[in-house]
């Protein structure tokens, strides 16, 4: 269970209990954590997807040295996929709050305490669009 902010009839935010279990809105992919290894990346119930080895050729140590550096990242990227799902829609659910002025306008732009300019919708958007595409079959 992860807390998730809810705005109150008295404009305070509160925390409430959201699950990270079972949710459809998560998706129905394997659950979580996923952990990067040689061969791929897997949870305890087995691999989630699995990496070629990086081709050594004589003369290309160079081309092989990138490419193993990037296999290996890609791999954290994905072992972090549950993760970075679960703070995407915390964080577009606190955007929400925090953009929704009491009257239920919402706001195209916060102000943080150091003066800077947020763009609350545009990020609020951005993030729709990256929960989709991690939870939504593609058309």
């Amino acid at each position: 269970m992860t807390q998730a902010p809810t705005r109150q009839g008295d404009g305070d935010v509160h925390s409430t209990q959201v699950s990270s279990q079972g949710s459809t809105a998560r998706g129905a992919h394997t659950p979580g954590p996923w952990w990067p290894t040689d061969s791929g990346v897997r949870n305890s119930g087995g691999y989630i997807a699995h990496t070629n080895s990086v081709q050594r050729y004589e003369g290309q140590d160079e081309r092989y040295a990138r490419e193993v550096a990037e296999r290996k990242a890609d791999k954290r990227l994905i072992a972090a996929a549950p993760e970075l799902l679960e703070a995407a829609l915390a964080a577009k659910h606190i955007l929400e709050i925090a953009a929704t002025r009491q009257d239920g306008v919402q706001c195209v732009y916060l102000t943080s305490r150091a003066g800077s300019m947020l763009a609350a919708l545009p990020t609020i958007r951005q993030l729709d669009a990256a929960i989709a595409k991690a939870t939504k079959e593609p058309a």
